[in-house]
């Protein structure tokens, strides 16, 4: 299988997530200027022509898109470069991942969801039900439940972020509900996917994905470092 750092070479373009200092997930475009012995250097990222100002030492997410799907990585901003070829520098990526044909990475965190099942066209009648996500992303989500998801006319749901008091409201597609046994126990899996979501909520759900990331990281190596 190919690795992040095939597609790591001179004007490769990516893509690059970061949490800022405010608590802000940014998504930002830049391209491998020169891969140095020691670090890689990479044009000033931006969004809509915007550059981004980055501090050194920052952690970053960098996404490289290709036909067979999506390699990240983790990296660090070293310092800026401000000679005859001026760029940020980065570190070399580590904690490498590979997502087969997904937009977004899924990850197994637990949210509060708020299942509207509408029965008929008339959206008059209803059934209401909370649930747990079992994974969620950008795109989807699953969950386990007693029962599959099924006699409805359309699905809506509100994900409750832990940090943000309103929901994201979205209406839902059913993929699939399948049976499977936890502790012996005949429960469903159940997969939707997000129909008519904007950006800025699709952003919000990155962002969580993200942190869920970041913070998993910092326990891990805080656990390593006292072992």
């Amino acid at each position: 299988m190919p690795d992040i750092y095939d597609f790591i070479k001179e004007l490769a373009v990516f893509e690059l997530e970061y949490i800022d200092s405010y608590d802000n997930y940014h998504c930002l475009n830049s391209y491998v200027k020169r891969v140095n012995e020691d670090y890689i250097l990479i044009s000033p990222p931006h969004k809509n022509n915007l550059a981004h100002n980055l501090p050194d030492g920052q952690e970053i997410s960098i996404i490289f898109k290709t036909e067979k799907g999506t390699f990240s990585a983790v990296s660090n901003v070293m310092n800026k470069q401000l000679d005859s070829m001026s760029g940020l520098r980065i570190s070399f990526p580590y904690n490498s991942q590979f997502t087969e044909r997904r937009e977004f990475l899924r990850v197994p965190l637990n949210l509060k969801v708020e299942v509207i099942k509408y029965l008929d066209k008339t959206y008059m009648n209803m059934e209401t039900f909370n649930i747990q996500t079992r994974n969620i992303s950008g795109s989807g989500l699953c969950y386990i439940s007693d029962s599959p998801l099924e006699n409805y006319y359309d699905v809506h749901c509100n994900i409750y972020l832990d940090y943000e008091k309103e929901p994201i409201s979205i209406r839902a597609e059913h993929i699939y509900s399948k049976k499977v046994k936890i502790n012996n126990e005949k429960t469903y899996l159940t997969a939707i996917s997000f129909a008519g979501i904007s950006e800025e909520d699709v952003s919000r759900l990155v962002k969580t994905c993200f942190k869920y990331q970041i913070d998993n990281r910092d326990k891990n190596k805080n656990f390593e470092d006292h072992e």
